[in-house]
């Protein structure tokens, strides 16, 4: 993730989640998820990017394998630690793959 600034304003995506945002869902069906409240979390799709505004600090947890939307916290863990994220306005990166022979990169989406 790339903090882009303090401020929402500016943004013109369409808002798809508030409070509990998914970030990122990783190899084995592991997901990395804020859990905020409504007013302290937006996940903003912008064109082919994804914006994350937040209000106040907050945790990413990654939760393991089987992991959907509605999946407890209490299943936080397996190969990734929390980690905490400032307030404000950040650009969340994709998966990327990389053939260096052909100078060819493309996002991956599952």
């Amino acid at each position: 993730m790339r903090k882009l600034g303090d401020h929402r304003s500016g943004t013109q995506g369409k808002v798809i989640s508030k409070g509990r945002c998914i970030l990122a869902r990783g190899e084995g069906h592991h997901i990395h998820v804020i859990d905020a409240p409504e007013t302290d979390a937006e996940l903003i799709q912008e064109g082919e990017r994804m914006l994350l505004w937040l209000g106040k600090p907050a945790t990413i947890h990654h939760i393991a394998a089987p992991a959907d939307e509605s999946a407890p916290l209490n299943l936080c863990g397996g190969d990734h630690e929390s980690s905490v994220v400032e307030a404000g306005l950040w650009e969340v990166g994709g998966v990327r793959e990389v053939d260096h022979f052909q100078r060819l990169e493309r996002r991956v989406v599952d």
